[in-house]
């Protein structure tokens, strides 16, 4: 059982009131749980009342959920083959059946090139290390 599945039954049997799973958009989807916010840039085409992390708590809010991925190397990369390997998964990002599927999963698509990607990493790095310096678990 992996831990939305987990999770979301533990909330649905009453033994707590509320969690931040991030792939558990299940629930809310078939009405047995609602969602009370999304770790996200922006709204859900599926939820559209459901307000967003960046609304409540600004540009910060989203460091604390939601999903991300990237491609990352050595710095040696040659850049002919770095442009050629961004330029590849930005192709794919774009295409209609990607999309259909982002759609499907309801996934924010936002790309990013390598320095916003990299200014992202280090600013939620720096947020998520206050964060946790404040509470005292640094």
């Amino acid at each position: 059982m992996g831990t939305a599945l987990a999770l979301s039954a533990i909330i649905l049997a009453g033994h707590i009131k509320a969690s931040t799973i991030v792939s558990s958009i299940v629930y809310p989807k078939n009405g047995e749980l609602r969602s009370a916010l999304l770790f996200s840039g922006q709204r859900l085409m599926r939820f559209p009342d459901v307000p967003t992390a960046k609304e409540l708590c600004g540009p910060e809010g989203v460091v604390f959920g939601g999903g991300y991925g990237g491609i990352s190397g050595p710095k040696t990369i040659p850049k002919p083959f770095f442009t050629k390997l961004h330029d590849a998964f930005k192709k794919v990002m774009e295409a209609q059946e990607y999309l259909k599927v982002a759609e499907n999963f309801d996934l924010v698509i936002s790309q990013r090139n390598s320095k916003e990607f990299t200014n992202w990493v280090k600013r939620t790095g720096k947020v998520v290390r206050e964060f946790l310096r404040e509470e005292g678990r640094e």
